[in-house]
């Protein structure tokens, strides 16, 4: 099916996303579900070196708490929950994030090499510096063994965060085409999923006011990480037709990009003004 482009700017460069990760490792979990690797009523339990910090509130659950793979699948996305992506990573592993991105239409998946967790970012975005040093100057499998270093409880707290990061490869990049096409992915996913969970868990939280008369379905997901804030959504309007709007700022300071009011004020505006649909009162 075709795409047809109604605005876009800078669209095709690789931009920090934030959580919009989350998005890939639910792709990968649904793939992992329907080869029957496990089940929406399997578990995860919380363990000290997977815990992340907010969003979110598993971080708060006690060691070894079992949470099943439906509840936190939803938290992960509705309340984009660190820990709860944390959990759902570990459960499925590495590698099965990183076939969900190829599989997903990243445009060059090295560039999410080794997929990260919120755990590893924040540990190494704003833990010791030789970590960062160490980060930038490894290739792939260098970064794999760096990886398994801080594979342990957490020594970053929330406070900690400054500096921006992302421009060390810290986040996740991916283009404005990237996001659609993960999304786009979902619907997929959620069109073959005769359970409804995943449908369940992807409209559970529109980010804005979404008129049900106009919109039949929304997806949504917002990322955001010292500098870096997106907002992305998937429409649907009553013949089927998906809108995709794709939100990005980045600085390499905190300070321009705000606390994301502006970003999805704007995409409010958008989102109701009939511009995606064409609808727009002459």
């Amino acid at each position: 099916h075709g795409i047809e482009v109604l605005h876009a700017s800078d669209a095709d460069r690789p931009m920090p996303t934030g959580s919009a990760y989350k998005l890939y490792v639910m792709r990968a979990l649904v793939q992992a579900v329907e080869n029957g690797e496990l089940t929406w009523d399997d578990e995860v339990i919380v363990r000290p070196e997977l815990r992340s910090l907010p969003t979110g509130d598993m971080q708060d659950l006690p060691d070894g708490t079992r949470v099943s793979v439906r509840e936190t699948a939803y938290k992960m996305i509705a309340m984009s929950d660190n820990t709860g992506a944390d959990l759902i990573a570990d459960r499925i592993g590495r590698e099965a994030v990183e076939r969900a991105v190829a599989a997903s239409g990243h445009h060059d998946p090295a560039l999410l090499r080794p997929f990260l967790t919120s755990h590893e970012v924040f540990e190494l975005g704003w833990g010791e510096a030789e970590l960062r040093t160490a980060w930038v100057e490894r290739d792939e499998a260098g970064r794999r063994e760096l990886l398994r270093t801080i594979a342990r409880p957490m020594t970053v707290r929330g406070s900690d965060l400054g500096e921006t990061v992302h421009r060390l490869g810290l986040d996740w990049h991916m283009t404005a085409y990237d996001v659609l096409h993960v999304l786009d992915g979902l619907r997929g996913d959620s069109a073959r999923d005769t359970t409804g969970t995943v449908e369940h868990i992807l409209t559970a939280y529109p980010g804005i006011a979404v008129d049900p008369a106009r919109w039949s379905r929304a997806y949504f997901k917002a990322g955001s990480c010292p500098g870096v804030m997106m907002f992305c959504w998937l429409l649907e309007d009553g013949d089927g037709t998906a809108h995709v709007l794709v939100l990005r700022q980045s600085a390499d300071d905190q300070k321009p990009i705000g606390d994301g009011l502006f970003l999805r004020g704007l995409g409010s505006r958008v989102v109701n003004s009939g511009l995606l649909t064409g609808d727009t009162a002459r």
